[in-house]
């Protein structure tokens, strides 16, 4: 292995998988430890920190904020020159996507001049995959002098690496049943996990309808300063229109492409933190976002794809509910293991005329495509199982016409091989 300071972004990569040995280890001891001895709060401390948990939905609110933000920054409503920072996770093609500076992935070497001095601070401490990612997009963000900071939660949020950080802002978009193993089995538990990220006498943002008490009783135990969706700010949808009421703002725009209750909650921060665009370019800011792997749709061949990292119950209904339109309809389905299969599929029962089961190679955690194939034989839709990606889509672009819909769904791995298969094909 080369010296750190001369090691390429993928030989550092190749590094951090092979030092910690499980892939998600939850507790904070050890990155909070590895983050005091780089100073990474005290040097956070001074900057407006937005941390997002929730079930469904923190993409689009990250992606939201993001947009937001560069409106404000190109407005003659901004007072002095504003630069933000964003985390999330997981990537699609390139890590890069992991750590984005005013809306566009960190180059190669400021994650490299990150990753030196996270070996140089950790020493005999073991950091996971993600430990490692948390903490360069934090060094990152410090290095390029970021006023706001938006983080978003891999897995939960109480133990969550990106909760080693104090939020000014924190939002949970939704609850639903996922990640049992790790979060507890019912609402109530998960709801206090992800409402972990509130903070005493910080804004803490209920962006849901259907919230569990649990994150309203962690909100009020912590004297949090509460705004709770369609009591304290509200929207509305009406005829292709969203109506919004905010802290200090009201305003209607068209409908954007993205879940109505994230995109409320990222205007009501953008209201809070007195960041306003005005209300033509905050319209036209949130008109134009169309986020990876959330209802992203591509013309190909004739046919519409649709794709969509939807992985759990709730984001599978949600999306079903998203395409009402009639429409030929074939799925291609990959997923892990652990997920509540059956719950996936269901909503799908009756809608689509044939169904594409995939395996994903070198993903220990998947579902087999014969398994696939079983749960949808068990909700009558009629199937096929594929050693891989590749195979799969082959098949489903043979069986289906122009004008046909083939939805790509399931794991964030799913989506990923997707856009690369297109990517090496245009």
């Amino acid at each position: 292995m080369s010296n750190s300071s001369t090691r390429s972004l993928s030989q550092w990569l190749q590094y951090i998988e092979a030092l910690h040995p499980s892939e998600i280890d939850m507790g904070l001891a050890r990155v909070r430890e590895v983050a005091e001895r780089m100073g990474l709060p005290e040097s956070l401390s001074s900057r407006k920190v937005i941390t997002i948990a929730g079930t469904n939905g923190k993409g689009s609110c990250v992606a939201s904020l993001e947009a937001l933000f560069e409106a404000y920054a190109n407005s003659s409503l901004a007072s002095k020159k504003i630069r933000y920072g964003a985390y999330t996770s997981p990537h699609f093609i390139n890590y890069n996507e992991r750590i984005r500076l005013d809306g566009k992935d960190a180059s190669d070497d400021l994650i490299c001049q990150a990753f030196s001095k996270i070996e140089a601070a950790r020493q005999e401490i073991s950091l996971s995959y993600f430990e490692f990612a948390t903490l360069a997009g934090l060094q990152v963000f410090v290095d390029a002098d970021c006023d706001y900071i938006v983080l978003e939660v891999g897995l939960g949020g109480r133990l969550d690496a990106v909760n080693i950080i104090d939020a000014d802002i924190a939002v949970v978009t939704s609850i639903a049943l996922d990640h049992q193993d790790w979060l507890g089995s019912d609402l109530e538990q998960i709801a206090r996990e992800k409402a972990g990220i509130f903070r005493a006498e910080k804004i803490a943002i209920s962006a849901s309808p259907q919230m569990p008490n649990g994150v309203v009783e962690t909100a009020r135990q912590l004297a949090a300063v509460h705004w709770q969706v369609q009591q304290d700010y509200s929207y509305r949808v009406d005829g292709g229109r969203l109506f919004l009421k905010l802290a200090s703002k009201q305003l209607d725009i068209a409908m954007p492409g993205l879940p109505t209750p994230s995109v409320a909650a990222a205007a009501l921060i953008i209201d809070l933190l007195q960041l306003w665009p005005g209300d033509e370019a905050f319209a036209q800011a949130l008109s134009a976002v169309q986020l990876t792997g959330r209802c992203q749709r591509i013309s190909w061949q004739g046919r519409e794809l649709v794709l969509d990292v939807a992985h759990n119950p709730a984001a599978s209904a949600h999306l079903r509910t998203q395409l009402q339109e009639e429409r030929h309809d074939y799925l291609l389905l990959g997923a892990m293991a652990d997920k509540d299969l059956a719950g996936i599929i269901q909503p799908w029962a009756g809608s689509v005329k044939q169904a594409y089961c995939c395996d994903l190679p070198n993903t220990p955690r998947a579902a087999s495509s014969k398994l696939l194939y079983s749960e949808f034989a068990a909700a009558g839709i009629a199937s096929q199982a594929f050693a891989g990606f590749d195979e799969a889509f082959a098949e489903a672009l043979s069986c289906s016409q122009e004008g046909d819909r083939i939805i790509i769904m399931g794991s964030f791995f799913t989506v990923a091989a997707a856009l690369n298969h297109l990517s090496l094909e245009q």
